[in-house]
């Protein structure tokens, strides 16, 4: 790139020509893009919920919030996973045991506190690993006796993960 000398538009002065856009050599080419970049930050892409979804998720709020105090009231308020004790004044993850899709968003009975340690060890490990966790048994007897529709995904999920065998799934599926 040959380099071409000319008369600067920012200061006035004969210089190396660096921008032939705007006519400007380095030290004013250098202010222009400083200037630039606190002026006109690129704007972050803000994703617009339909108002369908924030209507969804308003409800999800107030279901959250109900089921919340209906444990607390009711005296057993814990992890979904673990069954330990939740601090009533602490906010938890809460894990949705049939899905997030549709109405399953905010539908009181499949929403469920949960401690962030074990809402993740259930989410990411595999079925072989997630049985030797000390809470995934307890669990397990758990929501037998809670909701059916959530043992038997669980025991699918064992099944395909090789951890039961075809038969056993037979005998527990409800």
């Amino acid at each position: 790139m040959k380099r071409e000398k000319g008369v600067c538009k920012g200061c006035g002065k004969e210089r190396f020509i660096v921008n032939k856009t705007h006519y400007l050599c380095a030290a004013c080419n250098r202010k222009r893009l400083e200037k630039q970049s606190k002026t006109h930050a690129k704007p972050k892409r803000l994703y617009n919920k339909s108002p369908k979804r924030l209507k969804e998720e308003e409800w999800y709020r107030q279901a959250k919030a109900q089921k919340k105090k209906d444990m607390i009231a009711g005296g057993y308020y814990r992890c979904f996973f673990s069954n330990k004790p939740l601090d009533p004044d602490k906010d938890y993850d809460w894990h949705h045991a049939l899905g997030r899709k549709g109405a399953l968003l905010y539908e009181y009975k499949n929403i469920f506190p949960v401690i962030s340690k074990y809402h993740h060890e259930y989410h990411n490990l595999d079925a072989a690993r997630l049985m030797k966790t000390t809470w995934y048994r307890g669990f397990l007897k758990r929501v037998k006796m809670i909701n059916h529709k959530v043992y038997n995904k669980e025991l699918d999920r064992l099944k395909k993960g090789g951890v039961i065998s075809m038969e056993t799934f037979l005998d527990e599926y409800i």
